[in-house]
């Protein structure tokens, strides 16, 4: 049965529809209600396939998820399954002293993860590295314990901090250079040292993801005692996997294998 998935985020929606077995391409849009039903409807249009059921995650806003639920079920005419973190769910057992502290969004990545995987992958634990707007970092060990995490800004939240607190950075005129093409290079030498302004804070901000994704996996296998697989999903993930100088798995899309585990 054909089922509608939606991941909310604060800034942006994606969603994919599940049937047979296959997800359809995962579009993207701003978070907006409407926005997002004109385009459910244009993408049900292009398939020819109606959903039998409505499943979606979000970090919104209470009332942004609950104005954009009783849209989708007005709209519809489906019941909307909202999924909130639970204390354990699919084989996970959520690690943090009050589970509903944890982000729907992580929660829902860590259960796709875990369940997407099987024989020899599954005798090892694995870490999840999710790359959006905040870089988050999950432990999760074989028996499906979550042990725990990291979380800190991406290059661009920390770019915005530093020009609100700084009066001589300003973001318009790094946008400028990086517009002109000036020294606009994702595969960039981490070992370089900058010469402007904008390289000084790419690379800056670069190094401190590197930095704290090896701490991060330093610390984990000293914890675990045995080096785990590393699993790395979300918007920004492919760039910086390409900063890394290790194998990693990447999963763009791991959030909505962890929404299908919700369809009955």
């Amino acid at each position: 049965m054909p089922h509608l998935l939606i991941d909310i985020g604060n800034s942006f929606a994606k969603y994919t529809m599940y049937d047979a077995g296959k997800f359809s391409s995962v579009k993207k849009v701003t978070t907006n209600s409407l926005e997002l039903n004109d385009n459910i409807a244009l993408l049900l249009k292009e398939s020819s396939v109606i959903p039998t059921g409505i499943i979606l995650v979000s970090v919104a806003n209470e009332k942004l998820t609950n104005n954009i639920i009783k849209s989708l079920e007005s709209y519809f005419k489906l019941s909307v399954k909202n999924i909130e973190t639970q204390a354990s769910a699919f084989g996970v057992t959520c690690g943090y002293r009050d589970y509903e502290q944890l982000g729907n969004d992580r929660w829902v990545v860590m259960l796709g993860a875990f369940n997407s995987v099987d024989g020899k992958a599954k005798t090892i634990p694995m870490m999840i590295f999710d790359c959006g707007s905040v870089i988050t970092v999950d432990v999760v060990n074989r028996s499906g314990m979550h042990v725990g995490g990291w979380m800190m800004p991406n290059t661009q939240l920390m770019a915005s901090a530093l020009e609100q607190k700084s009066e001589g950075i300003k973001l318009s005129l790094i946008k400028k250079e990086l517009k002109a093409g000036v020294n606009n290079n994702k595969q960039k030498a981490l070992d370089e040292i900058g010469r402007s302004t904008f390289e000084c804070v790419e690379l800056g901000h670069r190094l401190a993801v590197v930095g704290f994704i090896q701490q991060c996996m330093e610390r984990a296998k000293k914890k675990l005692g045995i080096e785990p697989s590393y699993i790395f999903t979300g918007g920004g993930a492919n760039e910086i996997k390409e900063m890394l100088d290790i194998d990693v798995e990447l999963r763009s899309n791991l959030i909505f294998d962890g929404l299908k585990l919700f369809i009955e």
